[in-house]
């Protein structure tokens, strides 16, 4: 939860949420895929094009490359993805704020990542 100095929480408007674990289709440059069979479709799709897709082979040809980058849209789409907890496991919801300002903060609490 953010809180401002005011004890008032951010509004949904200003905070954007997404799924941590979904973040993975990005970060290797995967289809982010919610099920078995959508997965097991994709990948026959790409072997049937020759296609390899992956941080090595990237940006795939068209229409690939705007299919994959459309599916990463679901990263935020949480009402979405709470359907399909069985593939994605659930997880952390990170929130980014694009502002916040001094007068807004309450207390700082600092730590050393292990």
């Amino acid at each position: 939860m953010c809180q401002k100095q005011t004890n008032d929480i951010f509004s949904s408007d200003s905070v954007l949420l997404s799924d941590f674990k979904a973040w993975h289709a990005v970060f290797n440059c995967w289809y982010l895929s919610l099920s078995d069979e959508e997965s097991e479709n994709w990948d026959n799709r790409c072997e049937w094009a020759g296609i390899k897709i992956g941080w090595d082979n990237w940006p795939p040809p068209s229409p690939f490359k705007e299919e994959i980058m459309r599916s990463w849209e679901r990263i935020f789409d949480l009402e979405h993805l709470k359907k399909h907890l069985e593939w994605l496991d659930g997880g952390a919801i990170p929130a980014c704020i694009e502002n916040m300002y001094m007068d807004e903060v309450v207390t700082v609490t600092y730590f050393k990542a292990r």
